[in-house]
């Protein structure tokens, strides 16, 4: 199959680690946008036209993912960075329907010290219901300058909070980002950016990788976005 990437446009805000929801009756006439900035996560309201409404921010927390469990459960995971030790964990919680309120906040248990790649999680339900999280981090053993992979965690249940790190990477030489698009059974399709570091001798690009489990990926080297531009 070949993938293609067109009609990029700018929504003229500054952030990173974008979410993006249907409004909650699907209608597909206004979405929900949730960006990293200014010390915290903002949600903004968009319109059809790209035009950005801001609803507000929580504060203190970075790159927000959101699922809907299988028993109908608003459930967003994120990244809080403790000041004093610079650890990384990432922390789940019940999210409100408006994506302004977290509730009933728990640690996944999966974190890190001093790996400044590490993060940008990703949620997504499996066919059977559990959540899988997708994360960067660098591997120091690694001999190139894009040494990031991307490692994965299966919740136990479906209710998605209690999580075992699944064994060997999902992606390795550099991939940062992932952002799966669809889980089916033997269809799954992701989308992801090449590593910063390379800037700006070679800017970030997007790519696709398509899996039969979400564990194993193939990964087409093409590089969907234009070259003059790198997009994180």
């Amino acid at each position: 199959m070949t993938w293609s990437l067109e009609n990029i446009q700018e929504l003229a805000t500054l952030g990173v680690s974008a979410h993006l929801e249907n409004d909650g009756d699907n209608s597909g006439e206004i979405y929900q946008l949730y960006y990293t900035g200014n010390g915290g996560v903002t949600i903004a309201e968009m319109s059809t036209d790209l035009q950005l409404t801001q609803q507000g921010q929580i504060n203190f927390i970075q790159d927000l993912t959101i699922v809907t469990t299988t028993e109908g459960i608003r459930r967003a995971y994120y990244i809080e960075v403790d000041p004093n030790s610079g650890e990384h964990e990432i922390f789940t919680a019940l999210i409100s329907e408006d994506g302004l309120n977290l509730s009933e906040v728990s640690s996944t248990g999966i974190s890190h010290n001093g790996d400044q790649a590490w993060g940008v999680p990703d949620s997504v339900v499996l066919p059977d219901g559990r959540v899988r999280i997708y994360w960067v981090k660098s591997d120091t053993e690694a001999t190139t300058l894009a040494n990031e992979v991307i490692l994965s965690a299966t919740s136990t249940t479906t209710k998605g909070t209690n999580f075992v790190i699944d064994e060997g990477n999902r992606a390795e030489g550099g991939y940062v980002d992932f952002e799966v698009l669809k889980a089916e059974d033997n269809d799954w399709l992701a989308i992801m950016s090449s590593s910063p570091v390379t800037i700006p001798d070679k800017p970030q690009g997007i790519y696709v990788g398509v899996s039969n489990d979400g564990l194993s990926w193939e990964i087409d080297n093409t590089n969907l976005a234009p070259s003059e531009l790198s997009y994180l």
